[in-house]
């Protein structure tokens, strides 16, 4: 009996990290959040996870790591400066994502290019509505379809 208890609370404990963690993972998409990993390793991870589908050639491998690199670092420097809004962040960390882009189409061949995933986008933040728009007409109350019955 002890047996079973014990195994049922390891496997509901395993289950609780499965779930956490692929919320972590579904949820981490902020560009402008600090990153757990170095840059150097960011920029290899990306690299070697463009190898295989694209064929890279030793060549190119190394201009896009050195492409990553360049890009990981001057992200890490928006997201660590204290003086950028979120939204000026995640402007310029978006530009340099597609500037990267542009890159890579000058490094790979076009059917390499066609394969590559898409760049990862941010959805913009909320605008505030707009002050120059006319006050609309103030609301009128409605009217009851059908005539209310007095209780007397």
């Amino acid at each position: 009996m002890n047996k079973k208890i014990v195994f049922l609370f390891a496997a509901m404990i395993g289950m609780a990290g499965v779930a956490f963690s692929q919320q972590a993972q579904t949820t981490s998409n902020d560009l402008t959040a600090p990153q757990s990993e170095s840059a150097e390793k960011r920029a290899e991870k990306m690299t070697n996870e463009l190898e295989a589908p694209l064929n890279l050639t030793g060549i190119q491998k190394q201009k896009l790591y050195e492409v990553n690199l360049g890009v990981e670092w001057k992200n890490d420097a928006i997201r660590n400066d204290a003086s950028m809004s979120k939204e000026e962040k995640t402007k310029r960390i978006q530009s340099n994502l597609d500037q990267k882009r542009k890159v890579y189409e000058q490094i790979l061949e076009p059917e390499q290019f066609k394969k590559l995933p898409p760049v990862p986008t941010v959805a913009p933040a909320p605008q505030k509505a707009a002050t120059t728009a006319k006050p609309s007409a103030p609301a009128q109350p409605a009217k009851p379809s059908k005539p209310m019955k007095s209780n007397g």
